[in-house]
């Protein structure tokens, strides 16, 4: 029989703490809705962290250090390499945060959301001009953005400095605009394709390659204000009317004749209700919460409170608990190496001499935070994290764990979080340990712990 409340915690949640479990007690449905009501316990992620203005300021220092030193006018080595430092400092900072927001949180299910949407509008650390932004994106457009609609969230994403510098927007110029004309600066298409690719309509949404150009078009201008750290809007979205393409455009049948940076919202307002997208998210939604290959009907389901709300986020975050489909099997999905750490450090407790170490044990199990490869985030699969060399990553950060924790009996441990989800072959693994670090290994690298 399955204990749902062990089943919330993982399906739902981060996973398990001591206590959890019998706090919850048969009440699952209502405890994981009352989390997304209540107050969002993130102040580990977003307390003290910089603005994006901030990282702009730092960012600034080093090119103008770096313009500096190319004249060979002054020594400035001493200092560029500060300002460097501060700027992996603040991504690193930022990784650590999250893991510990991860660890910490009460409000699980609001911070499983939280990630949800980051790996959907993914934008990578492996883009060292984006790499100190990634964790201020977080926080200003996800976390900011979680319980309103869709839309908000969409167009929150597409108008960041991080995303518009990482889709490589930021100097992609209309060929008719008057900086095309003077310069001869042309189009780029990365951020239209990404958009309706991997945002929202999905690559069967309808669309082809007119589109994407028409799109691209009505998006010349979106860029990011980086002349000067004195001005107001430093650092902030701005629009270079003297970069847009003039002129109405098509995309995908709808003709767009608003003119400056209301055409592109124009497109972005038809792509966030568009029923492709309300398809496409459906389909990642239930891929995330359910199954890797989840059921029709989860998808349907969702589908049509997507198209009945117009993309209400709390509205469809309600409807997937609600699904009788993520309800059914304990132990589904397979976790993501960040989510196996947050897990297990939820479990029992994540060492403080660890500490200096946090941003890098992810990466040794494959998956960086903040580093996805492509602007598509973290594949959400069995088949893409089962592997040998991730397995063996997993064990290793088990029995380090299992060395530093004061866990106390595993056996106990396993039961107070997981109860009748308790497999026999677990019990009876942990039953057998000589030891007890040996015995806590065995349950971190247990397949309770590894699948939600």
């Amino acid at each position: 029989m399955l204990d749902v409340a062990a089943h919330a915690l993982s399906r739902f949640g981060l996973g398990a703490r001591p206590g959890d479990r019998q706090e919850i007690g048969n009440d699952a449905v209502s405890w994981a809705k009352n989390q997304l009501s209540g107050y969002a316990d993130d102040s580990t992620a977003t307390e003290g962290r910089p603005t994006t203005k901030d990282v702009a300021k730092l960012i600034y220092d080093v090119r103008r250090l770096q313009l500096v030193q190319s004249k060979g006018t002054m020594d400035v080595e001493a200092q560029l390499q500060e300002a460097r430092r501060k700027l992996t400092e603040t991504y690193l900072g930022d990784i650590s945060a999250r893991l510990k927001q991860g660890f910490e949180t009460s409000t699980p299910v609001i911070e499983r959301f939280v990630r949800f949407w980051s790996n959907h509008f993914a934008i990578s650390a492996e883009n060292k001009l984006v790499a100190p932004l990634v964790g201020a994106f977080e926080r200003e457009v996800v976390r900011k953005n979680l319980n309103g609609s869709f839309h908000d969230l969409l167009l929150a994403a597409e108008s960041h400095p991080a995303m518009v510098v990482y889709m490589n927007n930021e100097r992609s110029t209309g060929p008719n605009s008057l900086v095309g004309k003077r310069t001869g600066l042309g189009l780029n298409e990365n951020f239209a394709r990404e958009i309706m690719e991997l945002h929202t309509i999905g690559v069967d949404g309808g669309y082809n390659q007119d589109d994407v150009t028409s799109f691209a078009n009505i998006l010349t201008g979106w860029t990011v204000e980086f002349r000067s750290p004195d001005t107001a809007d430093f650092g902030e979205f701005t629009f270079d009317k003297n970069r847009h393409e003039p002129g109405a455009q098509t995309v995908m049948g709808k003709r767009y004749s608003a003119r400056g940076v209301n055409q592109a919202k124009a497109v972005l307002r038809t792509l966030a209700r568009h029923p492709s997208t309300a398809r496409f998210l459906a389909t990642k939604l239930a891929r995330h919460f359910v199954s890797d290959d989840p059921p029709e009907s989860a998808i349907r389901a969702l589908e049509q409170v997507f198209i009945n709300t117009g993309g209400d986020l709390p509205s469809l975050y309600r409807a997937i608990i609600d699904l009788p489909e993520a309800w059914t099997e304990a132990g589904a999905k397979f976790r993501m190496p960040e989510d196996y750490l947050i897990a297990t450090g939820r479990a029992v407790g994540f060492p403080a001499a660890y500490e200096t170490y946090l941003y890098g044990i992810p990466a040794e199990m494959g998956q960086q935070t903040y580093a996805a490869s492509g602007p598509n985030g973290w594949e959400d699969t069995a088949n893409d994290w089962i592997t040998g060399f991730g397995m063996l990553r997993r064990a290793d950060v088990a029995v380090a764990l299992a060395g530093a924790a004061n866990s106390g009996d595993a056996s106990s441990l396993m039961e107070n979080l997981y109860g009748d989800n308790l497999s026999a072959e677990t019990r009876n693994a942990l039953r057998a340990a000589s030891n007890p670090v040996l015995s806590t290994a065995l349950a971190l690298a247990s397949p309770e712990f590894m699948y939600y």
